[in-house]
């Protein structure tokens, strides 16, 4: 990962624009939106690598806390 970047609020908003372009259906589109947001990413010090690095990572949920729930999870195991 490279040092740290930040995005002010407008290139933030730029950013989520140009993601959501990337589902479009016409290949320009898409095309020319991966092009900016990889300029955008740059222009910050950045690549798309360390920003999917700086997305925090959700811990998977407790289970197995309650006796219920413990049971439920042993019916759900896939018998070796």
């Amino acid at each position: 990962m490279t040092a740290p970047f930040f995005f002010n609020r407008a290139d933030r908003d730029r950013l989520s624009k140009l993601a959501g372009m990337l589902g479009s259906s016409h290949d320009g589109e898409r095309a020319a939106a991966a092009m900016m947001a990889t300029k955008l990413l740059e222009a910050v010090g950045a690549s798309w690598a360390d920003l999917v690095a700086s997305v925090p990572v959700k811990s998977p949920p407790r289970y197995h806390t309650l006796p219920e729930t413990r049971r439920a999870a042993a019916k759900m195991r896939v018998p070796s």
